[in-house]
């Protein structure tokens, strides 16, 4: 029997106590990164097709924004001059806290469930996703590309081949076109890019019954959703290296998705939740905004020496607060091990 942390609720908080007790051994989830998964098709590309991805990042001083569309070859092929030259209109005004750009006359734009900042539809149901992150390392970013339409990744000596550098009013930008056979008739062609370092540390959890498992994201290392109707809800996973911009700043940029008025470093510490997670001091939020039902965020950060992981559930504000009890319940459970499981 071994310890586990409770987290409990008190005033819209969580806080950290402990008990002991034991699992039954058929509920533990153990998974050192995400497997190989057969790609379903999109509606709008046939099985084999090849598959193209357009992105862009912008670096603009801590922060990188990342502007990406996938979909077929051809139908994304004859969209490319719109979207560089949308891409090259592209501006970040000193008086605002985003980009700005100059929508093609056939393009809409439509409500972005976060941690999307902006979803622009394009002909053909292709959508260009906007999302900001801490300053990002181009050549991870480029070699996920790569690894999302099955090609090999690159190495630092060939990255001015695969992202091509131009500065845009004074930002520095990376644009990157890729096209790869994604899923031949053979099978399952997507080249799995082994990890860089040190592997990914064993994490345990107990899945709530009615979570499912979804492919991870641009940067997650797992998801999960909970669908009630039309409404949805999405967990992600996600370390990344060293302080990947602190508490401070990923607390501020749930908030900008939430597009919550601007809060004070000191504001963010003070309203940051201390709890722990498998006996590991760590951070949880819960943010929303009475002005964006739709949305709302609840979640958990953890800081360590070696890297940091983020426990993020966000969708609508009502399903949100129902699958709550799930959320604390399924931080209460998570084990870190090392290589050996211990």
């Amino acid at each position: 029997m071994r310890p586990v942390r409770l987290l409990l609720l008190a005033g819209g908080l969580l806080a950290a106590g402990s008990l002991s007790g034991c699992r039954p051994k058929d509920d533990i989830r153990a998974y050192e990164g995400p497997q190989p998964e057969a790609l379903a098709p999109r509606p709008d590309r046939r099985p084999g097709e090849p598959k193209r991805l357009i992105g862009a990042l912008f670096y603009k001083e801590d922060s990188t924004w990342v502007f990406k569309v996938d979909g077929p070859e051809k139908g994304l092929g004859a969209q490319k001059e719109a979207i560089e030259t949308f891409l090259r209109s592209v501006r970040f005004p000193a008086d605002k806290d985003g980009p700005i750009w100059q929508l093609p006359g056939n393009w809409k734009e439509k409500a972005a469930m976060a941690p999307r900042i902006a979803t622009l539809v394009l002909p053909d149901n292709l959508e260009l996703a906007l999302t900001r992150f801490p300053k990002q390392d181009l050549l991870a970013n480029v070699k996920r590309w790569r690894n999302q339409v099955g090609l090999a990744p690159v190495e630092e000596a060939e990255l001015e081949k695969s992202a091509k550098r131009e500065v845009i009013d004074g930002v520095t930008a990376y644009f990157v076109d890729v096209v790869g056979p994604a899923k031949a008739a053979g099978g399952d062609q997507v080249v799995r890019v082994p990890p860089a370092e040190e592997p990914k540390p064993l994490i345990t959890y107990d899945l709530p019954g009615i979570w499912k498992k979804e492919p991870p994201g641009q940067f997650s290392l797992y998801a999960f959703s909970y669908n009630q109707g039309a409404k949805s809800a999405r967990l992600t996973i996600t370390p990344l290296a060293g302080q990947a911009g602190g508490l401070v700043g990923n607390i501020d940029r749930w908030r900008k998705e939430l597009k919550l008025p601007e809060a004070s470093g000191e504001q963010i510490q003070k309203e940051a939740a201390k709890i722990e997670i498998d006996g590991r001091p760590a951070y949880f939020v819960d943010l929303a905004n009475p002005k964006m039902p739709e949305h709302r965020i609840v979640g958990a950060l953890l800081f360590q020496e070696q890297g940091s992981w983020f426990f993020k559930m966000f969708g609508a504000a009502d399903l949100i607060e129902s699958q709550k009890p799930a959320f604390e319940a399924f931080l209460r459970s998570i084990r870190f091990q090392d290589a050996k499981g211990k």
